[in-house]
């Protein structure tokens, strides 16, 4: 049974599997009650998509490292999205379409790094479906605020920026995971990056919506109080580059 037909790589970041029959789902043994998918099994087994391993789409390997359950099949992601990518990634002065974000683009998670506090490490794979787009991560090399790049293989392309000292403070409150405290200013700005709408969940976090604190009590079953942040608590260790599921990071020094 050929399968190469129900999976479309959308982007660098993100591969869909339509519903079709001989498909199995294999869930977290030890967390069976929230449905977390662990494995795709296809056909008779003889071809696997798991967690954790690559997975191969003609001649180019894939990292997978989250599958979610949707109406029209499974929505697969190579990275889980970084808070630094929706929260810190507007700071730099790109556009979503300038970055090359959408369908069959390039970029695939925006890091901080680990030793040096105001710099902010850009990942894009430059093999199979984003060879295309070689041209907008040239010309984002060019942009005054990155100061260096390299490939740490041969699917792979980091580009290093030195974020604005302007949002230092802005900086601080997401480190913090304060992100209703995060000025206006910069909310606006996250807010036009994403074209994020009133309903969605990182404006009802930046703006602790009625409509966001309803949708946190429905998930923990407890009502909330008024002075919590509506946000999840950030964990550093997955936001550093050096912790990037697609690639190993190899502590180049910044000259």
């Amino acid at each position: 049974m050929s399968i190469n037909k129900n999976i479309h790589v959308y982007n660098a970041r993100v591969i869909l599997v339509d519903k079709f029959p001989h498909i199995t789902e294999i869930l977290y043994e030890d967390d069976l009650r929230y449905n977390k998918i662990k494995q795709l099994v296809f056909g008779r087994g003889r071809k696997t998509m798991t967690i954790g391993k690559h997975f191969e789409i003609g001649l180019e390997r894939y990292y997978i490292d989250v599958i979610e359950k949707t109406d029209s099949g499974y929505k697969v992601a190579t990275s889980r999205l970084t808070r630094t990518s929706c929260y810190l990634l507007p700071s730099l002065g790109i556009s979503i379409k300038e970055l090359s974000w959408k369908h069959n683009g390039s970029f695939i998670n925006a890091y901080l790094h680990r030793d040096i506090e105001d710099i902010m490490c850009l990942v894009f794979r430059v093999s199979g479906i984003a060879n295309s787009n070689s041209l907008a991560i040239e010309k984002l090399k060019a942009r005054t605020n990155c100061i260096d790049y390299y490939q740490p293989d041969n699917t792979h392309e980091v580009l290093l920026f030195r974020m604005d000292r302007k949002y230092y403070q802005d900086y601080n409150m997401f480190i913090k995971s304060k992100y209703s405290k995060i000025s206006d200013k910069y909310k606006a700005r996250i807010v036009d990056f994403h074209d994020a709408h009133k309903t969605s969940s990182i404006y009802g976090i930046l703006y602790k919506t009625e409509l966001a604190r309803q949708q946190l009590e429905e998930k923990i079953g407890v009502p909330i109080p008024n002075d919590i942040e509506y946000g999840e608590v950030l964990d550093l260790e997955k936001e550093y580059i050096d912790n990037c599921n697609v690639i190993r990071y190899h502590n180049k020094v910044i000259l």
